[in-house]
């Protein structure tokens, strides 16, 4: 696996911790033990497809023979060093720091800018984004159970959809508006466009015309594009919000 990782991946921190890594993996039980660990992409929060996909296929392959409980997220610096949209808190990406192993790439450990005490809509919206990002990175592996695969792929759009609305909650405190009217709010705040596909998962959603995502092209396809709008409305937000403020998560005093 780190083999052809590396290949195609040199630019991309790859990272372990948890007992598959350590002490040459004696303690690591396939059964019971989960494989943990991260890619973190440099740069802006915009993930390259091409390289998403090589490594979704690489994990895929890798599973096949020898079936794994994966734990790995996919990350990139820009938002993990803000922290906002991470879903580690700061004991875990401490932990990461000191524990974790560089399998690959440059370490950007450093980048990962653990937050406590986040609003509830706050936590939601980057526990979400992860979800939305690793389904993508492990859609070759759902594929093979194809109910799972669709349930999957619904899920994400459902969670790329919600994501105006729980910023919006998260910055304003305001909560009331309808998914349309609040991605219309949040282009306003930001001075910036939702991508129209963004429009379009609403209403696929509302329609509840879903049934062509059991074709593995169409799930593949909406998986990409859900995660890659979510990624645009959270440049977004970190470009006009650079400054965290009390609605999105408090300070420890």
């Amino acid at each position: 696996m780190l083999r052809r990782y590396k290949k195609n991946h040199s630019d991309v921190c790859f990272y372990g911790y948890g007992t598959l890594w350590e002490d040459d993996g004696k303690r690591f039980r396939p059964k019971t033990s989960d494989a943990d660990g991260g890619f973190i992409f440099p740069g802006l929060p915009y993930l390259n497809n091409a390289k998403v996909y090589k490594l979704a296929k690489i994990l895929e392959e890798t599973t096949r023979d020898h079936p794994l409980d994966l734990e790995f997220n996919l990350m990139d610096e820009r938002s993990s060093l803000d922290g906002r949209f991470l879903s580690y808190t700061s004991d875990f990406t401490d932990h990461i720091k000191e524990r974790g192993l560089i399998l690959s790439g440059p370490d950007l450990r450093d980048t990962l800018n653990g937050l406590n005490y986040k609003s509830g809509p706050l936590n939601s919206a980057a526990m979400n984004l992860r979800s939305i990002r690793n389904t993508h990175l492990q859609s070759l592996i759902y594929k093979r159970d194809p109910e799972v695969l669709y349930q999957k792929t619904i899920s994400t759009i459902k969670k790329a959809v919600k994501l105006p609305k729980k910023l919006l909650f998260a910055r304003t405190g305001e909560l009331e508006l309808p998914s349309l009217e609040a991605c219309r709010t949040f282009e306003q705040l930001t001075d910036s466009a939702v991508p129209l596909a963004w429009e379009q998962m609403h209403e696929m959603i509302r329609d509840e015309n879903v049934e062509r995502l059991r074709n593995f092209e169409s799930a593949q396809y909406m998986i990409t594009t859900a995660r890659e709008v979510s990624e645009r409305i959270i440049y977004d937000y970190l470009q006009t919000f650079q400054e965290h403020n009390d609605f999105e998560h408090r300070h420890h005093t």
